[in-house]
């Protein structure tokens, strides 16, 4: 559910919609780069953007190798969810970035929730993510922002999260079965030489 008075800007919005210069951007050509997918099938699906331009909540979704690797949040064990956690806090090659990194419990899968602080340009970022992996994939929800958030913006972003409904489930696949889909790939390949 998007909440009200939330500027909804995604890939389909048209470059000569109003939305985009409302939201703050002056260069909806450049801006609606960032909702195209990647070579990796790494995409910006949504950007809610407040009326009063005091936060942003990005949707996404992003794959990579610790994604597969956990497939789903639902099957891994406690152990495993807290390395996931550990994974995400801040090195020492990030001064200045404080996180905190919690487990969310959702009604059907697990979410990893990220309280960030730090500086972007000389100016002072808070950020509030929440996350889950779910088919070999994370999704992620989060809120940015260049001032503090309200309690009421910190539950708007939680209702949000509470929302989300995953349709299915899929079973990780074997490491058999990635050979094959690999081959497969490959096989037009080879017939061409």
């Amino acid at each position: 559910d998007v909440p009200e008075g939330m500027y909804v800007l995604t890939g389909e919005t048209p470059v000569d919609s109003g939305d985009w210069l409302l939201a703050g951007y002056e260069d909806s050509l450049e801006k609606i780069k960032e909702f195209e997918e990647d070579d990796s099938g790494n995409v910006i699906a949504m950007e809610l953007v407040a009326e009063d331009k005091s936060m942003n909540i990005a949707i996404s979704r992003r794959y990579s190798d610790q994604t597969r690797n956990y497939y789903n949040l639902n099957e891994v064990s406690d152990k495993e969810f807290d390395e996931l956690l550990k994974s995400f806090l801040p090195t020492e090659e990030t001064p200045g970035v404080t996180m905190q990194a919690e487990k969310y419990d959702h009604s059907q899968v697990p979410f990893f929730k990220l309280n960030v602080q730090g500086k972007v340009n000389e100016k002072q970022v808070w950020e509030i993510c929440y996350g889950t992996i779910i088919n070999g994939f994370s999704i992620s929800i989060d809120m940015y922002s260049y001032q503090e958030f309200t309690e009421e913006q910190e539950a708007l972003l939680q209702k949000l999260v509470d929302s989300v409904q995953v349709t299915k489930f899929y079973e990780k696949p074997t490491q058999e079965q990635l050979m094959l889909q690999a081959f497969l790939v490959l096989l037009p390949l080879i017939a061409i030489i």
